[in-house]
């Protein structure tokens, strides 16, 4: 129970790949919130569909840090 209150409290979410089922089930509630949900992809990849829910997909750790400023 307290996880749900720290998600809770969170106004950005960062999807850190690779990860598993829980963290993009999280991601996706953020999302669904009107959350800023920003997925960092640091090996380039062809990124998911669903990942265009997202405010924005990083690929290097300069970009994600802009974003999140």
């Amino acid at each position: 129970m307290f996880r749900c209150f720290c998600v809770l409290a969170c106004d950005t979410c960062v999807l850190v790949l690779p990860c598993g089922r829980s963290a993009h089930t999280e991601a996706g509630w953020f999302a669904g919130r009107g959350r800023t949900t920003i997925a960092y992809i640091p090996e380039r990849q062809e990124p998911e569909l669903m990942y265009k829910l997202f405010s924005t997909v990083c690929c290097s750790i300069e970009e994600l840090i802009e974003k999140l400023k």
